[in-house]
């Protein structure tokens, strides 16, 4: 799985805690965080959750403006995975 999020984020699956960002980068080169989900992963539906803090002001650990979500993955088998992403 890539994962882009211009502010703090945290990463669940199926209940578990995978990982946290976003990676440090300049805002004229923004760069994406990867992770292996499969022992995450289980035989039938998944739940992948991304929770995003946006603090609605530019600092160190956000861009300026509204936040983004980007996320993308593919299967072992090459297979791109088409991930479905919003804001609740």
């Amino acid at each position: 799985l890539r994962i882009f999020v211009d502010c703090r984020y945290r990463l669940s699956v199926n209940g578990r805690v995978v990982g946290c960002g976003p990676a440090r980068f300049l805002p004229a080169y923004p760069e994406y965080d990867e992770y292996d989900l499969a022992p995450f992963l289980r035989a039938g539906e998944n739940c992948i959750l991304v929770e995003a803090h946006h603090p609605g002001a530019p600092n160190f650990q956000s861009a300026p403006g509204r936040g983004g979500v980007w996320i993308q993955g593919s299967l072992s088998t090459g297979e791109s995975l088409d991930l479905p992403t919003g804001w609740e």
